[in-house]
């Protein structure tokens, strides 16, 4: 009996101490950034993605976006998801001629800094993922491998 109140008590600290260590609230500098870049947003969630990254979920003339900062408010990334049949023919020329054996899953419009718009296409064979970031121009910035792990 006593091993059940101990493990109990061990695990109600732990519980509380990942609570407390996990910010649900971005950062003021990041939140005033976002505002500047994002002011007629609605329904806005923050997470945060890595321990310097945060991400803000939200709506902004009824399309649902994501955009990323880091911990300093500097915009790192925006995107959200776009119909395939919404590519630029050059993308899908680019996708049809390097991975005809693929078909596309995701389709997403992206912009950084330093790349005005670009779009990220998650292209599937087999268990075999790829996801492609594409210039408006079909040429091939990053190419990114993942396995379909479902053990």
């Amino acid at each position: 009996m006593k091993r059940i109140v101990m493990f109990s008590a061990v695990l109600a600290v732990t519980v509380e101490m990942m609570a407390c260590n996990q910010q649900k609230e971005a950062p003021k500098v990041v939140l005033e950034s976002f505002v500047g870049h994002f002011e007629n947003a609605q329904n806005i969630k923050w997470n945060q993605e890595k321990p310097n990254e945060w991400e803000a979920e939200f709506t902004m003339n009824t399309i649902d976006y994501s955009a990323t900062f880091d911990q300093n408010g500097n915009w790192l990334e925006t995107e959200h998801k776009i119909d395939k049949s919404e590519l630029p023919e050059e993308v899908a020329l680019s996708i049809n001629e390097s991975y005809a054996d693929y078909s596309i899953e995701e389709t997403e419009m992206v912009e950084t800094p330093q790349i005005k718009t670009a779009y990220e296409v998650t292209i599937e064979s087999g268990e075999e993922d790829i996801v492609l970031v594409i210039d408006t121009t079909g040429k091939i910035l990053k190419k990114e491998i993942e396995n379909d792990d479902e053990d």
